[in-house]
C-alpha cells in the first residue's frame, strides 16, 4: 500500500500543528501558575534586583570595613659605584605609620559605614515587603473587576431578554432596550480597559520579581483586607534608624577629618655592604610628616566632613517631620476607608441582595418596573465595584504606612 506525497505532507503538517498547540497549552499552564501572597513575597525577597543590589553593596562595604588601614612597607635595593672600579651593594626597608588616632578613627568610620549600609538594606527590604503585598492586590483587583463586569454584563443581557417581551407593545420600553444594549457595549469597552490594566500589572509584577514580562503570568487568590500596621514610634522606623546610623558614620568621618592635622611617622632601616675603604654600614631613620605646612589640605578635609555631618542632621530632622505628618494622615485615611468598606459590606450590600430576592417574584410589565428591575439587579455588581475601589485605596494606604514598620531580622 502506497501513500501519496500530498497525504504524507498533510499528515506531517497536522502533527506539527498538534505539537505546537500542545506546547502552547503547556507553556500557558506553566506561566499562569497560581501564587499565594506568601509565595509572591518569598519570590520577591529572593529575586528582586533592588534588594540584591543592596545586599551586594553591603558585601562591598563589608570587605572595605575589615581590618585597619596602614600603608604597605617599601623595600629597595642600592648599588654604589666608587672610583677605582669598586662597587658596594645594599638594601633598605621603610614603613609609614599613621598617627594611632588616625588609624582608630578611620576604622571606626568604616565600621559605622557598614552599619549604615546594613540599615539601608533593611529599609529596602521593608519597602519591598510593603510593595509586594500591594502589587499582589492590584493583580487580584483587576481579576475581580473582570469577574464583576462579566457578571454585570450577564445581568444586562438577561434584563434585555425580559425587556424585549415588554417592548412589543410599548415604545418607551423599546427605547429602554436600546439603552440597555448600549450599556452592554460600554461594558465591553470597560472590560477591554480592565484587561489592558491587568496585563500592565502582570508586567509590573514580572519586573518586580525579575521575570520575563512577555511570558510571565500568574493567577492570584483573594489576599483579604490587610491589617493596618501599628507604627508606635517614629524613632523606630527603618528610615530614621538608617539616617541615625548614617549620621554616626559622618560623625566618625568628621573625627577622621580633624585627625588630618596629626602627623604620620616614617621608620626606615638601610644596610650597605663593606668595601676596601669602608666597613659595613647600617642606618636607622625616623621621620615625621608636617601636615601644617600645607594647612589648606587638612583644613578642607575637616570642613568637608563637618558640612556633610550637618547636611545629614538636617535631612534626619526633615525626614522625621515628614514621617510624623504622613503617619497621621495615613492612619486617619485608613479609618475612613475601613468605615466606608464596612458600611458597603454590612449595610448597603445586604439590602441590595434583599431587594433582588423580593424582585424574583415580580414580572416587569411597563417601563417603570423595567427600570426598577434593571436598577435592582445592577446594584449588587455596582456595589462590589465600589468596594473594590475602596479596598484598592485602603491597600495603597496600608502599603505606604507599612514602609515605616520595623521588620526584625529582615537584613542579614
Amino acid at each position: 500500500m502506497t501513500v501519496s506525497f500530498q497525504s504524507f505532507w498533510l499528515f506531517t503538517l497536522n502533527l506539527l500543528i498538534n505539537l505546537f498547540i500542545s506546547l502552547l497549552i503547556s507553556q500557558t499552564s506553566i506561566a499562569a501558575e497560581t501564587l499565594s501572597s506568601e509565595d509572591f513575597l518569598a519570590l520577591a525577597l529572593k529575586q528582586n534586583l533592588d534588594l540584591r543590589l543592596a545586599k551586594a553593596e553591603t558585601k562591598v562595604i563589608g570587605s572595605s570595613a575589615s581590618g585597619i588601614r596602614i600603608p604597605a612597607p617599601s623595600v629597595g635595593f642600592t648599588q654604589m659605584n666608587m672610583q677605582g672600579g669598586q662597587t658596594a651593594q645594599g638594601w633598605q626597608v621603610s614603613q609609614t605609620i599613621p598617627f594611632p588616632t588616625k588609624i582608630l578613627r578611620d576604622h571606626s568610620a568604616r565600621k559605622y559605614a557598614l552599619e549604615a549600609q546594613k540599615q539601608d538594606e533593611q529599609v529596602i527590604d521593608q519597602e519591598l515587603r510593603a510593595q509586594a503585598k500591594y502589587i499582589y492586590f492590584l493583580i487580584w483587583e483587576t481579576q475581580e473587576q473582570k469577574s464583576v463586569l462579566k457578571e454585570k454584563k450577564d445581568v444586562l443581557l438577561k434584563h434585555i431578554r425580559i425587556a424585549k417581551s415588554v417592548a412589543q407593545s410599548d415604545t418607551f420600553a423599546k427605547i429602554h432596550v436600546l439603552k440597555a444594549e448600549s450599556e452592554v457595549d460600554l461594558l465591553e469597552n470597560e472590560l477591554e480597559l480592565v484587561s489592558q490594566v491587568h496585563r500592565e500589572r502582570q508586567s509590573m509584577a514580572a519586573q518586580f520579581l525579575n521575570k520575563e514580562p512577555g511570558v510571565f503570568k500568574i493567577e492570584v487568590t483573594n489576599p483579604g483586607l490587610s491589617t493596618a500596621p501599628n507604627i508606635s514610634s517614629v524613632e523606630e522606623t527603618p528610615q530614621i534608624q538608617s539616617l541615625n546610623k548614617r549620621l554616626k558614620s559622618y560623625q566618625a568621618l568628621e573625627k577622621v577629618g580633624h585627625a588630618e592635622w596629626l602627623p604620620d611617622f616614617t621608620v626606615g632601616y638601610s644596610h650597605m655592604d663593606d668595601t676596601m675603604r669602608f666597613p659595613p654600614n647600617n642606618q636607622i631613620m625616623v621621620g615625621i610628616t608636617l601636615p601644617f605646612v600645607y594647612f589648606w589640605q587638612a583644613d578642607a578635609k575637616s570642613k568637608e566632613s563637618t558640612a556633610q555631618k550637618l547636611k545629614t542632621e538636617i535631612n534626619l530632622y526633615k525626614t522625621k517631620r515628614n514621617i510624623q505628618a504622613e503617619k497621621v494622615n495615613l492612619e486617619s485615611a485608613l479609618q475612613t476607608f475601613e468605615r466606608q468598606i464596612s458600611t458597603l459590606k454590612n449595610k448597603i450590600l445586604p439590602k441590595a441582595v434583599k431587594r433582588k430576592k423580593l424582585f424574583q417574584n415580580v414580572a416587569p410589565r411597563d417601563l417603570s418596573t423595567l427600570q426598577e428591575h434593571l436598577d435592582t439587579h445592577l446594584a449588587i455588581p455596582d456595589i462590589r465595584l465600589q468596594i473594590l475601589s475602596l479596598q484598592s485605596k485602603y491597600e495603597q494606604t496600608v502599603s505606604m504606612l507599612s514602609r515605616y514598620k520595623t521588620h526584625k531580622g529582615s537584613a542579614n
